[in-house]
């Protein structure tokens, strides 16, 4: 291989990597509007039947006040963690969420921090290799975000699956 052709490859494989983990978050994004939905649906459901056991009831019926309870925690927990996965990618940390960014050209608060002029000439003035470079902390930048709103839709999953379940208990039981 000649020099050219592995600059080349060097420069083409952190952006097949940002291309594919950005196809990722916009999926886990699609998943969790899905979970929304599922969490949408189990809200009305909930709220028709406790809404049917407090006109049969009094007011203050303990086993209605804990119901409702209850299930308001369970909807509150699950939208909670459904919206860590679509709340804005605005990070605090490395992969964001908590840490630092790369102070990198491509991350936007980095290009927003230099006035234009400044962003044109540092753009300008980089090499190939700062320029893979600044590539490859893209691509790590982005997989901590891809790995947190993922693991954030993992718990949003679990938790909607238990207000699901806790939501034909109340149905069939009540």
């Amino acid at each position: 291989m000649n020099p050219q052709t592995d600059l080349k490859l060097a420069a083409d494989f952190p952006r097949f990597v940002v291309t594919q983990i950005a196809d990722q978050i916009k999926q886990a994004d699609t998943k969790a509007f899905g979970v929304m939905g599922v969490l949408g649906a189990i809200t009305i459901a909930l709220l028709t039947r406790l809404n049917a056991l407090k006109e049969i009831s009094t007011v203050y019926d303990p086993v209605w006040v804990f119901l409702f309870l209850a299930s308001a925690a369970f909807i509150g927990l699950s939208l909670l963690a459904v919206m860590k996965v679509v709340y804005p990618r605005l990070g605090r940390g490395v992969g964001g969420f908590g840490g630092e960014f790369h102070d990198t050209m491509t991350f936007f608060r980095s290009v927003v921090k230099m006035s234009e002029e400044e962003y044109v000439k540092k753009g300008l003035a980089l090499s190939n290799q700062d320029i893979i470079e600044e590539s490859y902390h893209n691509a790590h930048d982005l997989a901590a975000i891809a790995d947190k709103k993922y693991h954030a839709l993992r718990i949003a999953m679990a938790q909607t699956g238990l207000a699901l379940l806790w939501t034909l208990g109340v149905l069939v039981f009540s």
